[in-house]
């Protein structure tokens, strides 16, 4: 009960991750195939008796040192998940941007990307459709538990914009008479355009003339995306020909 069992190979803590639909059986294989502990028979023993098989949460745990069995037992059948700190700069496609989340957390990329096509499901969120679900997500570090569902993700991220967008970002916008989809859709033109941020407010403000006039963009960024191809260093007559709503 109260020996120490469980070894970190290096440091003091380790983390460990349960996936979702894990008994407890399948707990302790991991347990042992990590190397984590070193007496399975007196876990399972324990873990029996301290029911834990009723009580098997997935997720990820921080281990330290020394547990004993009681220690590690009583911490995972609490539930005491750890998030973890999701992080993500900006990326073009909607699938570049699954194929990220589906790397870092315990969903496939597939799932989540069905979630950001879903019609249905994102109309509850502020009238969002499959070509708009991306401007949810605004480049930064957020705190996730590891076994979050693919909506309940998504929901995270739109509590997170509806954040950003506060009563100061509220007013800029209404300033220049710019919805918070047109706002989202310029920056991200505008992320393109230049890596340099202290060209960004130059180059905004020639795109904020342009929808003041109600010129068109003439865009490069938007021929690219139109065209999906990113490697394009020079926009040529070709390019602006190429047919598409995104081609500004």
């Amino acid at each position: 009960l109260f020996g120490s069992n469980v070894q970190v190979s290096s440091g003091d803590e380790m983390e460990f991750f349960i996936p979702r639909g894990y008994d407890y059986k399948e707990v302790g294989n991991k347990l042992l195939e990590e190397k984590i502990i070193k007496d399975p028979r007196s876990f399972h023993w324990l873990a029996e008796k301290m029911n834990y098989p009723s009580h098997v949460y997935p997720g990820r745990y921080i281990l330290k040192n020394g547990m004993s069995n009681r220690e590690l037992i009583s911490l995972l059948r609490s539930g005491q998940r750890e998030a973890i700190d999701f992080t993500f700069v900006k990326f073009r496609k909607k699938e570049d941007l699954a194929k990220h989340v589906g790397e870092r957390l315990e969903m496939s990329a597939k799932d989540f990307l069905a979630v950001m096509n879903d019609e249905e499901f994102l109309k509850k969120y502020g009238g969002l459709t499959p070509e708009l679900s991306m401007m949810v997500f605004i480049p930064n570090t957020y705190k996730v538990h590891w076994h979050v569902t693919p909506k309940d993700f998504f929901k995270k991220m739109y509590k997170e914009y509806q954040t950003f967008w506060n009563d100061e970002r509220n007013a800029k916008r209404k300033k220049y008479n710019l919805t918070r989809k047109e706002v989202m859709t310029l920056a991200s033109i505008v992320e393109e355009e230049t890596n340099k941020n202290d060209e960004k407010a130059r180059v905004a403000g020639v795109y904020l003339n342009r929808v003041r006039k109600k010129w068109p963009l003439q865009a490069d960024p938007t021929v690219k995306y139109a065209i999906g191809d990113f490697s394009l260093k020079r926009i040529l007559n070709k390019h602006l020909k190429y047919d598409s709503p995104y081609n500004t």
